[in-house]
């Protein structure tokens, strides 16, 4: 194989690659994903099992995923150390917000407040 053809089959790899990772950036669909960070400072664990139970079949009930639950937390700069952290993931802020405002998610926002003291940030990818 050739210099040239060699450069020809990286292009083309590259290539192929963009158009796999970027889909929806190339053909301009403007649809992001969406991902839900929240941040708990347990206060009753037993309550929190229960809430994490239900909210997350809600969230599976919206085509949410769990992408990440942490309870070792690291600061490399500023203050902020959350005893519990969780990343979802949804197809898109609709999805996300259909989720969070649906009244089965809406009943266990009183077990979530005694469970844990809690922050939450709803965060579209861009």
């Amino acid at each position: 194989m050739s210099q040239r053809d060699r450069t020809s089959c990286s292009e083309a790899r590259s290539a192929l690659w963009l158009d796999c990772v970027n889909v929806a950036t190339f053909r301009g669909e403007g649809i992001m994903a969406a991902y839900l960070i929240a941040e708990h400072k347990i206060a009753d664990p037993a309550a929190y099992e229960e809430y994490r139970i239900k909210a997350l079949a809600a969230v599976d009930r919206f085509g949410g995923k769990l992408l990440l639950r942490a309870r070792s937390v690291e600061a490399l700069a500023g203050s902020w150390q959350p005893d519990r952290l969780v990343v979802l993931e949804f197809a898109d802020m609709a999805s996300l917000k259909a989720m969070h405002d649906s009244p089965d998610y809406q009943a266990l926002i009183g077990i979530r407040n005694v469970a844990a003291a809690n922050v939450l940030l709803a965060i579209e990818a861009a």
